[in-house]
């Protein structure tokens, strides 16, 4: 299967989950993330925030304020890409133009200063290699950064292998419900 049909796939597969599947999966999730030696020493975590049936992260994002962690999110800004803003809490959040909820009073962050950084996508394979949506925001966000990455995902998003191309950059570790590939 090619990378736009397996990107197809994985959507109608997550637009038909309830509304509880989301919540149970995404708990246990957040239980495997929050004991991940990496973020329990993290000082700042950048966490996309999730939509439409994602992994939900907003509850990672509370809990990583409530520890202390700066927390950024990246903010997709036309001409430069992805650029993280720190979340002061989650009620400081609005929808953006591309119907993400994103941080409003949030100043920007250098990417290097993040340690560990929170990542969607849209299919996994078992080298760590992901499929997101095609606009590469993410490969360039974390091109040339020393940062642990974590791909938070269903277990249904996971192949066997995806071709990957040089430019994409592969996970350190990918999170689902039942499993840790590390």
């Amino acid at each position: 299967m090619n990378k736009q049909d397996l990107r197809e796939s994985m959507l109608l597969l997550r637009k038909a989950m309830s509304e509880y599947d989301v919540a149970d999966k995404s708990k246990a999730i957040y239980q495997k993330v929050i004991l991940q030696d990496k973020v329990i020493k993290a000082k700042s975590i950048c966490v996309y925030i999730s939509f439409d049936n994602e992994p939900d992260t907003l509850a990672l994002i509370d809990y990583f304020i409530r520890s202390g962690k700066t927390v950024s999110a990246p903010v997709i800004v036309k001409g430069t890409g992805l650029v993280p803003k720190v979340i002061s809490d989650i009620e400081s959040m609005e929808v953006s133009s591309f119907g993400i909820k994103e941080p409003v009073y949030g100043f920007s962050i250098d990417k290097h200063d993040i340690d560990v950084a929170i990542i969607p996508g849209l299919v996994f394979d078992m080298k760590k290699n992901r499929i997101g949506f095609g606009k590469a925001y993410y490969d360039r966000f974390l091109s040339g950064m020393d940062i642990y990455k974590i791909a938070v995902a269903y277990d249904y998003q996971i192949t066997n292998e995806i071709h990957a191309i040089n430019t994409d950059i592969p996970m350190d570790i990918i999170i689902t419900e039942s499993r840790i590939i590390v």
